[in-house]
């Protein structure tokens, strides 16, 4: 649990820094990438230190997939809220958080099937179906509106230059 929240504490700098440039929406782009690299990191860290020999270091080399899954979580945690907030109306962002807390709740229950799952399937299939989620995320974030465009009444979001990220 450590790694995951050095994780999040390294990451959210880079995750705000991306958000307040970018856009939030750039950042929910951006999140599946690390979603699909945790659960490829989870099977491919124990046979890289088998390779490598050095079996007693298995613990600290697998940090680095908890690490990965505590910077995806800082991201997300910060894109969604803001991209909730951008897109939803002044007059009724209070029920629009409301309702995203609550349909939300049943995450709360993934852990809970992966460790039912497990009983039916190996760890690698259970790495790899969460990779292949990982990916349908990415599909679906490139499917978002983006909230600067709603906001300009575009159908795309203006440009932004790299060099000044405006």
């Amino acid at each position: 649990m450590g790694a995951a929240t050095v994780g999040g504490i390294c990451a959210s700098p880079a995750w705000a820094y991306v958000n307040d440039r970018l856009g939030c929406l750039t950042v929910i782009r951006r999140i599946p990438v690390l979603l699909t690299a945790v659960p490829i990191a989870a099977l491919l860290v124990p046979p890289a230190v088998g390779l490598l020999g050095a079996q007693s270091a298995m613990p600290y080399a697998y940090a680095i997939v908890f690490f990965l899954n505590g910077a995806t979580w800082a991201g997300r945690w910060m894109a969604f809220t803001n991209y909730l907030f951008e897109i939803a109306p002044d007059r009724i962002r209070p029920l629009f958080l409301g309702l995203s807390a609550t349909l939300s709740a049943p995450a709360v229950v993934t852990p809970l099937l992966g460790g039912w799952l497990l009983g039916f399937v190996s760890y690698h299939t259970l790495f790899a179906l969460v990779a292949a989620g990982g990916l349908a995320a990415l599909a679906a974030a490139y499917r978002l509106p983006d909230p600067r465009a709603i906001e300009a009444g575009l159908r795309e979001a203006p440009p932004v230059d790299p060099a000044t990220c405006e």
